[in-house]
């Protein structure tokens, strides 16, 4: 029989202590990993080390669970985080380590890029901000690490507060504490501050009055707003104008200031109960408009209505929840729900800074709700949608940007991608990771070409990078190709050009990690097309076979004409008559007497048409947008657009019940022709529901998609470009493919439109780089 003191002994023996070193990839610093990490490693009685360093996070742990410690590590990760990847490796034993410590950050060289995009206050922080004698109480910037401002805020990296822009405001006893105490959610938040310490608001005249400030200014401001008033509110990225979206008035007079007619307006409501009062969303749509990032979300009006000139003539509402705890305080008093669209005039940049407010909105808002804490990054409001139950994001901006992808292996040159013409935005790659920036905007003005530029300089600032590569469109007259070429030979780099729709096929495979050949359709507006394409130069109907160095073109809408130009893109009668003429006489056209040309005398009809018969003013195209926007002409559903996507839109309002049956005929040499639905069209006009004809002509699109994929099965299928943002089209072009088992990858983070155009560019230019070392 074994003694007491030798049982002992034997138990000790059991014990096993190791020590391990675990390196850890992605958004793992300013996002509360270390104290995490901290908390676990004392939950498991483990000791050692963790610290922050350029290619991420360094820990060692020790003891008897360590060799558990990282399937822990992953289930316990805070909300903020991304783990991109993790290596391990055993160490000696440190004999008589008896703690766990966490050491100041190593300012060395960066190789991993881990900011976090800005996130909606958490509820920790929202239960504080309700409860009196909290000094958080009522305070509009309280955050902690699992919520706040993150990009918009750094200036440069390490994230660290010297390098922010709450540098300026040196943090009381209590928020020192805090900040200092691995025990404490708000160890090391770089934004923490409170009343105390921390920025303030003011409410301002435009003539520069304060009058009021804290949260008095908040209350001011929505009783100003209930009255009809608007404010420009300063956000996280840039401000907001605020109206009362139940008060037309105060719409219209929004309307008119930003030069912006028609085009839906963004909503933000106080709750969710509230949203589902005036929408129809599934559990998936609301799950998404509920999350930490906080975009507008795309959803089906139903239910009480809001003022009309809203979201007029459009069947979705775009609604966002209160994700600074600024807004929260404000919506709270309010509770009723505010047109949230950016401060900014028509194709102007979003505006950051109080006298810029100042100088450019008088006309438009009556107030500025403004504070104390600088904007360096801005950051306009992300966008998605649900289709096929698949996320879709339209803009990709705050709360899913700076977004980014790991790769497999380093590139040995860093690439810098600098977009297109329109929802443009800026993408690179360093070592092993691929960083898509936040969208920019179109760069069809001055002002909207210097924000780029200065967009283009902060960003490089900001991750230490020095590009090796840069790539661009092939379009001669786009800003970014300007850009590339001058910085290509101003800098000495490699210069990549990439042809416009084979990158919206790229920026699909970008997100799935696809480098093998896939059936690309690359269905949009404009792009421009081959460069040994001798007329025919703007594409939007192509269908390619791709893969990351080259794009065969298999089939393509056949081209017709677009009289006069951009002058169609405007008129969209102009477009449904250049379609006409390629398959009908003028004489036959205007016997049709068709309600889209009703108000046109015969003078107009025979100007156009020589116009039509002039390449130089009225250009081919192969553009399924533009085949759209005839049919929405056609339809006489818009015959003049007040933004871009109107027409698809117009047609998705009125698509509904049982639609004709129309099919675009695909012939031997690759041309996807018209001709035959054409006239099948005009005839149904005189005898069917516009509702009928409709959706026969959106599902028409969904079911060429499928009918070219039949004949190319050994391919995997990619579809990407702003026709494929349709939410009619792509419902049905989802569960087409799911019913015949078909794989189909589509844009879920990376926008389809333009704003994807950098990323697939980046994707051509990293496999250039690994092709060719």
């Amino acid at each position: 029989m074994l003694t007491l003191s030798v049982w002992v002994l034997m138990q000790v023996c059991k014990v096993i202590i190791n020590r391990l070193a675990v390196r850890v990839w992605g958004t793992v610093q300013g996002v509360g990993f270390r104290p995490t990490i901290y908390r676990l490693a004392k939950e498991l009685q483990l000791t050692g080390v963790i610290n922050n360093n350029g290619e991420g996070v360094y820990i060692e742990v020790q003891g008897e669970q360590a060799l558990s410690f990282v399937d822990t590590m992953h289930r316990e990760a805070p909300p903020l985080s991304r783990i991109e990847r993790v290596d391990t490796q055993e160490l000696p034993v440190v004999q008589g380590e008896q703690v766990f410590v966490i050491v100041a950050s190593e300012h060395s060289t960066l190789t991993s890029i881990s900011i976090s995009p800005d996130k909606g206050v958490c509820p920790d922080c929202l239960a504080e901000m309700s409860q009196p004698g909290n000094r958080h109480y009522r305070y509009p910037f309280t955050n902690c690490t699992h919520c706040g401002p993150r990009y918009t805020l750094v200036k440069q990296l390490p994230y660290d507060r010297p390098f922010t822009s709450m540098s300026a405001f040196p943090m009381c006893p209590d928020c020192e504490k805090a900040y200092n105490d691995p025990e404490d959610r708000r160890y090391h938040a770089q934004p923490v501050s409170c009343n105390v310490c921390g920025p303030q608001i003011r409410l301002q005249t435009f003539e520069d009055v304060t009058l009021a400030d804290r949260y008095d200014g908040v209350v001011q401001a929505a009783a100003a707003i209930h009255t009809g008033k608007i404010v420009a509110v300063k956000g996280i990225g840039g401000y907001h104008l605020f109206c009362d979206a139940t008060n037309s008035d105060a719409v219209a007079r929004l309307r008119n200031g930003k030069h912006r007619p028609k085009k839906p307006l963004a909503v933000m409501m106080t709750h969710l109960e509230q949203v589902q009062a005036y929408t129809a969303g599934t559990e998936q749509e609301y799950g998404l408009l509920s999350s930490q990032e906080r975009p507008i979300v795309l959803l089906s009006k139903s239910g009480e209505e809001l003022a009309e000139n809203v979201a007029p003539d459009v069947n979705c509402l775009g609604v966002m929840l209160p994700y600074t705890p600024l807004h929260v305080l404000l919506l709270e008093l309010l509770d009723v729900p505010v047109v949230a669209t950016s401060a900014n005039l028509s194709g102007q940049p979003i505006l950051t800074a109080y006298e810029q407010v100042r100088a450019q909105l008088s006309n438009v808002a009556d107030l500025i709700l403004d504070h104390n804490r600088p904007i360096v990054h801005p950051c306009d409001d992300s966008l998605v949608q649900i289709v096929g139950g698949r996320r879709q994001t339209l803009r990709l901006s705050r709360g899913y940007a700076p977004l980014i992808l790991p790769l497999e292996s380093r590139v040995e040159k860093n690439v810098l991608a600098l977009g297109a013409q329109q929802k443009t935005s800026l993408a690179f790659a360093t070592g092993k990771q691929a960083v898509i920036n936040p969208f920019i905007g179109d760069l069809n003005s001055l002002d909207m070409q210097e924000r780029y530029e200065a967009n283009l300089e902060s960003d490089s600032g900001l991750y230490q990078f020095k590009p090796g590569m840069v790539v661009g469109d092939q379009h001669p007259a786009y800003e970014t190709t300007l850009l590339a070429q001058s910085e290509a030979e101003e800098h000495d780099l490699s210069l990549c050009q990439v042809q416009h729709h084979h990158a919206h096929i790229l920026s699909v495979m970008a997100e799935h990690g696809r480098t093998n050949t896939v059936l690309g359709f690359a269905f949009d507006g404009t792009g421009f097309g081959d460069e040994d394409n001798s007329e025919e130069h703007i594409w939007g109907g192509e269908v390619l076979l791709a893969d990351v160095e080259q794009a065969q073109r298999l089939y393509h809408l056949k081209p017709f004409r677009l009289i006069g130009g951009e002058r169609a893109i405007k008129e969209p009668r102009r477009i449904l008559l250049g379609l006409l003429l390629e398959y009908f006489s003028l004489d036959d056209i205007q016997e049709f007497q068709l309600p889209a040309f009703r108000t046109w005398a015969p003078m107009v009809f025979n100007n156009l048409y020589r116009l039509w018969q002039n390449p130089s003013v009225s250009p081919l195209t192969s553009s399924i947008g533009r085949l759209i926007d005839a049919w929405a002409s056609l339809l006489d559903l818009v015959q003049e657009t007040a933004f871009e996507g109107e027409c698809g839109m117009a047609l998705e309002r009125v698509a509904h019940g049982q639609g004709c049956e129309y099919r675009l005929q695909v012939s031997e040499n690759g041309l996807m022709d018209c001709s035959a639905m054409l006239a099948q069209v005009l005839d149904d006009l005189h005898c069917k529901p516009v509702s009928s004809v409709a959706t026969g002509l959106l599902t028409s699109v969904a079911t060429l998609v499928m009918d070219i994929a039949r004949c190319h099965p050994e391919f995997p299928v990619a579809v990407s470009g702003g026709v494929f943002q349709n939410r009619f089209i792509m419902e049905r072009l989802i569960n087409q493919f799911h019913a015949a088992g078909r794989e189909l990858l589509t844009s879920e983070s990376i926008p389809p439109n333009d704003g994807g155009i950098a990323a697939g560019q980046l994707w051509y230019g990293i496999h250039s780089i690994l092709q060719n070392r």
